[in-house]
């Protein structure tokens, strides 16, 4: 399991790109606060379904700041204007 913090998540070129991906059996989140801070973790599992492959956590910050990538990269329009607080 790792942390995903916000300011160590950077922008680069693909140098390989696998057309063919395994596709996960299944996959999991959760959302809990964790010594006092919220924390979403999501954790995949291989193609079979029997280990867990990988586990990733972030916090509310680092949430805020890949929805905005994921808008900006994914070209997302809304019908209306999104905020956080």
């Amino acid at each position: 399991m790792g942390i995903l913090e916000k300011d160590k998540l950077h922008k680069v070129e693909p140098k390989k790109f696998k057309e063919k991906q395994i596709i996960f059996a299944k996959s999991e989140y959760f959302s809990a606060k964790i010594e006092g801070k919220q924390f979403f973790q999501l954790g995949t599992f291989g193609e079979k379904g029997d280990n867990e492959g990988q586990t990733i956590r972030f916090d509310r910050d680092t949430a805020i700041f890949l929805i905005d990538v994921l808008i900006k990269e994914f070209d997302l329009q809304a019908d209306i204007k999104v905020s956080f607080k």
